[in-house]
This record gives structure tokens, C-alpha cells and sequence, in this order.
């Protein structure tokens, strides 16, 4: 007599070799996606690989596992991956491989936003660095440049001056201004 399957059951599933328990209904939530028409009650799929007693998935564990939980948490992650850009890469191609496009579409958000992040980080500090390869110290009408300078501090020109202002000038130049610090 054949086991009549429903929504229900309890499936164990090795994926990677990580071994993962959850319901039929879990993997079917997303209408559509290969997931549900390979564990749905009436699937035409041909059986899963089986692996003692447990349908094998040759996908990456790690990312399963967030595909899990994805389905689980009503098709919402709720784990913060914005720190993670391999583990979204990842996920994305799996969710891409399951039809979760959802999921996909979230995952790219995020990684924009690494992105982006990352483009604005790296423009912050050419800035940075460009100011700080060449800064002009104003005091007394006297003008002091100074190459390559890492320091507030400017000992290059001569003890005694300390930088007491940062300011934009009405161009949006950055300006430093230095005293002379006497005793």
C-alpha cells in the first residue's frame, strides 16, 4: 500500500551534507518555485535522490539553510546579511536555481546597497587622501602648503604650529588653518 503524502509530512533532507528537517508545506509555500513542484502531493517530478532515508540536494548548505528560513518567516529574510556579500551572492544563485524570485530580488536590493556603500566609502576616501596629500595652512597672509602630510600636527615645516581649524570655504573647498602655538 503506498504512503498517501500531504502538506504535512515531515521530510528529512541532506543538503551538502547538512541534514535539515521540516514540513512538506514549508518547501511548498512558494507557488510556482521548483521547490513546490518537486515536493508538492501530486508532483509529476521523478523522486528526489534518496540518501539514507533523507532526499539529497547537491546545493550549498549554507544558503539552503537562509532559503529555509526564508520560506519559514512568511517569504521575508529576516536575517541581516548587508555585511555579507559572498553569503548573498551565494544565496541569490540558489534562490535563482529554487525560482524563488522574491528572494532574488531581495538579495540583489542588498547587494546594490553593498555596493553602493562600498563606492561611496572608496570616493570619501580619495577625497580624504587628496586633501590630505595637500593641504595649505593660512595664518598671518602667510601661505604654507604641505605634501603628504598624515599628521594635524604639522612638524614638516617647524614646531610650534598646530591645526586648530577645519572649514569649506564658499567653493566647498576644504581649508585648514593653523596657528602658531607659543609658550
Amino acid at each position: 500500500m503506498a504512503t498517501e503524502r500531504n502538506t504535512n509530512d515531515v521530510l528529512k533532507l541532506n543538503v551538502g551534507g547538512k541534514h535539515f528537517v521540516t514540513r512538506r508545506g514549508t518547501l511548498c509555500v512558494v507557488e510556482g518555485s521548483l521547490l513546490e513542484k518537486m515536493f508538492r502531493t501530486d508532483s509529476n517530478f521523478a523522486p528526489a535522490t534518496e540518501l539514507q532515508g533523507e532526499i539529497f540536494l547537491d546545493r550549498d548548505p549554507m544558503a539552503f539553510g537562509h532559503v529555509l528560513n526564508y520560506l519559514r518567516d512568511g517569504c521575508r529574510l529576516v536575517v541581516d546579511l548587508k555585511d555579507d556579500e559572498a553569503m548573498l551572492q551565494r544565496l541569490r544563485a540558489d534562490a535563482d536555481y529554487f525560482g524563488l524570485k522574491e528572494l532574488v530580488d531581495e538579495c540583489a536590493k542588498q547587494l546594490r546597497i553593498i555596493q553602493n556603500n562600498a563606492k561611496a566609502k572608496e570616493a570619501k576616501e580619495a577625497k580624504e587622501a587628496k586633501v590630505m596629500n595637500k593641504m595649505k595652512a593660512y595664518c598671518n597672509d602667510n601661505v604654507y602648503e604641505y605634501e603628504e602630510s598624515n599628521k594635524c600636527d604639522i612638524d614638516n615645516h617647524g614646531r610650534g604650529w598646530k591645526m586648530f581649524k577645519i572649514y569649506h570655504d564658499s567653493k566647498g573647498k576644504t581649508k585648514y588653518m593653523f596657528e602658531k602655538v607659543t609658550n
